[in-house]
């Protein structure tokens, strides 16, 4: 790195300092020619991108804007209503947009999503945050479930089939129905 190239990026670097009215680090390289850990820590805390940092190089940014822009559009979103729609059996609602293209959060989608049961966020910007942590709490609850499967004898596992079977085809309530079975298994196992 050249010391004009240096000079450049302190430059970038108070501009981009301004810009989010925060303290640029004081040194931006080692003696190695590496960024100092104080200008990586920074970088990762205000997003600051290095490569328009040292070199100006704007194509990493650009491909950031879009792809973040991109989730929130229109046609985006409308296919996560669509997807949404067909797993929800429900009709999809139309998703307006904004002046520069993003969609338009409408009462109509916030009722839409609520009805299907759907996650606002991942609608309307594609975060799975929420979803994922969902996931993984059903995984533990079906270990949970597993666990105490396994702990039934092959007779309590056969009418505890035999109950759920019932229990779906007659569309009976289900919490109700294994609080019974329940109640039958602790009676016969205290016996």
């Amino acid at each position: 790195m050249t010391n004009n190239d240096l000079i450049e990026a302190r430059a970038r670097l108070a501009q981009f300092a301004g810009w989010t009215n925060t303290e640029a680090p004081a040194s931006l390289v080692d003696a190695d020619g590496a960024p100092t850990d104080e200008l990586l820590q920074y970088s990762d805390e205000q997003e600051l991108c290095l490569d328009w940092l040292f070199a100006g190089d704007v194509r990493p940014l650009a491909l950031a804007f879009r792809e973040h822009n991109e989730a929130m559009s229109q046609l985006v979103v409308q296919r996560r209503v669509d997807m949404l729609a067909g797993l929800a059996g429900m009709e999809p609602v139309p998703v307006q947009a904004e002046d520069h293209g993003a969609a338009r959060l409408t009462d109509e989608l916030i009722d839409f999503c609520r009805e299907a049961g759907g996650d606002l966020d991942w609608l309307m910007h594609g975060c799975q945050d929420k979803l994922v942590k969902l996931m993984q709490r059903s995984k533990l609850e079906d270990e949970h479930t597993l666990d105490a499967v396994r702990g039934l004898s092959r007779a309590e596992l056969s009418a505890l089939t035999a109950t759920l079977r019932i229990a779906l085809a007659d569309k009976l309530n289900v919490e109700q129905v294994m609080a019974t079975y329940r109640q039958v298994v602790e009676e016969q196992r205290a016996a």
